[in-house]
């Protein structure tokens, strides 16, 4: 008896658990309202998606079951944080959970430095200037004097 093998597939790896895509593992500068996605199975109709503050898992931030190999978080995640997420098929078949994901939200843009303006000093008039008024009044002085006295 003699059979012959065909590639029927087009999945390129087994796998048994989903694997997770969007944001990679370690990924940094994340949005704070980030898009998830991960290869999932061709005839899989619910996946159980988590997003946790903890990498047990734990302190869970959504824990929903969605129809598709995605899932877009709609409020906003706090600047700067870690946060670790999961996902596994619920249905039809169920499936081992995916490998934990971990990412950080990015940093709080800081607003420009005001601009540093030096305090404004009134200038100092320099000695010589008094010296050269002092001689001017004295000079003048001595004219009026002089144009009195000649009268």
């Amino acid at each position: 008896m003699n059979f012959t093998v065909k590639t029927c597939s087009a999945i390129e790896e087994m796998h048994i658990a989903p694997i997770l895509k969007v944001p990679q593992s370690g990924s940094r500068g994340v949005s704070r309202s980030p898009a998830f996605s991960w290869l999932g199975f061709p005839q899989t109709t619910e996946y159980e998606f988590i997003l946790a503050r903890d990498a047990e898992l734990r302190e869970i931030v959504v824990k929903e079951r969605v129809p598709a190999s995605a899932y877009l978080y709609r409020g906003e995640l706090d600047w700067g944080a870690t946060y670790f997420w999961q996902v596994k098929a619920v249905k039809p078949v169920p499936s081992e959970p995916s490998a934990i994901g971990v990412f950080t939200v990015m940093l709080q843009p800081q607003p420009p430095a005001p601009a540093v303006v030096p305090p404004t000093v009134p200038p100092t008039t320099p000695f010589w200037i008094w010296l050269i008024i002092a001689v001017l009044t004295l000079l003048v002085i001595v004219i009026i004097v002089l144009c009195l006295v000649k009268r």
